[in-house]
Order: C-alpha cells, then sequence, then structure tokens
C-alpha cells in the first residue's frame, strides 16, 4: 500500500511509521518539521512543504497513492490560543490543500485525525460520536471546522473518508520538552526534572485517557476495514479518570514527591472540565478494544522516560 502521512515527523506520525510494516507499505512523509520528534525516518520519503501555502502544493511528485493520514495542523488547545485567527485560518488552509494533494494524488481514502476537543464540556457522559459537538476551545473550533469541510467535500467526489476523534494520548515516544501539548506527559517531565508539581486546573477534572500503542493499533485497524469508510469513530480508552488519579500514580514511580507537593493553579477558562468516551464504535464495529488501563499505560511510559534520561 502506497501512504502518504501528513505530520508524520511529530508524536503520533513517527510512532505509527515504525510500525507500519515497511516491506507491504510505501510511505511518503508530507511535514514541514515544525514540532517535529523525530528528525530523520529510514526507508520514507520525506517531502518538506508548508501544506498552508497553496503555491507549494506542485511539489508533491508521488505520482499516485492509496491512503492519505491526515496528521498535520494545529496540536494543541494552548498553542491554539494563543494565536486563535492563525490556528482556524491555517487548519482550513491545510485541510483544503489536504483535499486537493488527495486529488492530484488519486487518493482513494483519507483518515483525518480529529479531538475530543470537539465535544467541549458535554451535558452527558460519555460521550459517542452523535453527541452534540460544542467546541469551546479554539483548538476544538478548528477540529470540528475540518471535519465539516472534509464530509462537504468528499459528498461530490470519489473521496472516502474516515475521522477519528482522539482523546489524550500519551506514551513512549512523547516530546517531554513540550510543556503547551500532553497531559500525562506534562506532568512526567515536571516529575522527571525535580520541578515543582504544578498541576492548572481542578483535580476533580475527568480525562479519557489513551496509551499511543492504542492509538496506533486504532488507527491501522481503521486504515484496514471497510467498516471505517465514511465514519466518525472516537478513538479513546472508554475510561474515566481524574486528574487527582492521575497525579498520585505518577507520584508513586518518584520517591522524591508525595501527594502534599501538588501545587494547585488556576486553570484555563477553555480547559473541558469532565469528558470520557464510549468506545463501541471502535470496538464492535472496526474490531478493536484499547488493552492499556491507566494503571499499565503510565507504568511503560515511567519506564520508557526514566530510560532516556540514563
Amino acid at each position: 500500500m502506497k501512504i502518504v502521512i501528513t505530520g508524520g515527523m511529530g508524536f503520533v506520525g513517527s510512532s505509527l511509521i515504525n510500525k507500519l510494516d515497511l516491506d507491504m507499505n510505501e510511505i511518503f512523509i508530507i511535514d514541514n518539521f515544525s514540532t517535529n520528534v523525530s528528525k530523520t525516518l529510514d526507508r520514507c520519503e520525506l517531502i518538506n512543504i508548508d501544506l498552508s501555502d497553496k503555491s507549494q502544493l506542485h511539489t508533491i511528485n508521488i505520482g499516485s497513492a492509496d491512503i492519505m493520514i491526515h496528521l498535520a495542523g494545529p496540536s494543541s488547545g494552548p498553542a491554539s490560543a494563543k494565536d486563535p485567527d492563525g490556528t482556524i485560518d491555517i487548519s482550513n488552509k491545510i485541510t483544503f490543500n489536504v483535499l486537493r494533494v488527495c486529488e492530484q494524488l488519486s487518493i482513494k481514502r483519507l483518515l483525518f485525525a480529529s479531538s475530543m476537543a470537539v465535544y467541549g464540556n458535554p451535558s452527558k457522559l460519555p460521550v459517542d460520536e452523535k453527541s452534540i459537538c460544542k467546541p469551546i476551545s479554539y483548538y476544538g473550533i478548528a477540529k470540528l471546522s475540518s471535519e465539516y469541510i472534509i464530509q462537504a467535500f468528499c459528498k461530490s467526489s470519489n473521496l472516502e473518508y474516515s475521522i477519528i476523534r482522539l482523546f489524550n494520548i500519551y506514551g513512549p515516544g512523547q516530546d517531554l520538552t513540550r510543556m503547551d501539548q500532553g497531559l500525562v506527559s506534562i506532568y512526567l517531565s515536571m516529575l522527571l526534572n525535580d520541578k515543582s508539581f504544578v498541576i492548572k486546573g481542578k483535580l476533580d477534572r475527568v480525562r479519557d485517557l489513551i496509551h499511543i500503542d492504542d492509538v496506533l493499533n486504532s488507527i491501522i485497524k481503521v486504515m484496514f476495514s471497510n467498516a471505517g469508510v465514511n465514519q466518525i469513530i472516537n478513538v479513546c480508552n472508554g475510561s474515566p479518570v481524574t486528574i487527582d488519579e492521575l497525579a498520585k500514580i505518577l507520584i508513586k514511580y518518584f520517591e522524591n514527591y508525595s501527594y502534599k507537593d501538588i501545587i494547585q493553579e488556576e486553570g484555563s477558562p477553555d480547559d473541558i472540565l469532565k469528558i470520557y468516551g464510549n468506545n463501541d464504535k471502535l470496538s464492535k464495529i472496526i474490531g478493536y478494544k484499547p488493552i492499556y488501563d491507566i494503571e499499565t499505560g503510565v507504568k511503560d511510559f515511567v519506564s520508557w522516560s526514566k530510560n532516556q534520561i540514563r
């Protein structure tokens, strides 16, 4: 299979490429190297362009391809809040240009990585794919806008889509230097570097935390599943975890910290209070059930991260 991955040098993209069988798949990466966690990926062709710039699209000369996995675009809520109009403008431009590239390369299927942020603060939990979307952050608005653009485009073309709504991802390979993205990785970075354990927002906030391996397995299942065609799919663990519970689990692995070391600060106004997802569609229709619970997932992440600094 000939696969094009936008944002392929980031956390999810580079992890996915390392998991795919490179003997069975030919992979092309489109990336502008703005938030990459990998510098090189063996046996993949790198195309360094800015997908928000329509004039650069003609430089993508790889013939035809089978599937586009679209991971590029806004990468976090806090970063988007600093430049809201730029976030939405660039996100929409990238989405339209990705669709143009799909036409240009005669791509059959587009898999788009959306976000749980599209749901906002839901009135009913858990959220499923039919839940009302009321994003409260510019990041969520940008993601929902991209979903609508893709669905509208595909109605009048032969392009199939799969939209996956990713919940809070964590795990080996995540950039521990970025303090604006990744809930678990931000807290873990503080503990690894002997910094103050600062938690912004209430400890009773609820999240759905999903290990990177479960995300990758979900993506691959959707890629090769006809059941995923023209569908929106929650990629989540399906279990609620409070920030308080997460903090206690992390602290267990660091002898120089205790629960009383937590410093609470005011949270962001666009931070979702409580959210977790229903993953019945993923498990029953796509055929993948997440393996990691929060205890085993955090243990794996902490073990990996400590090995990185030895």
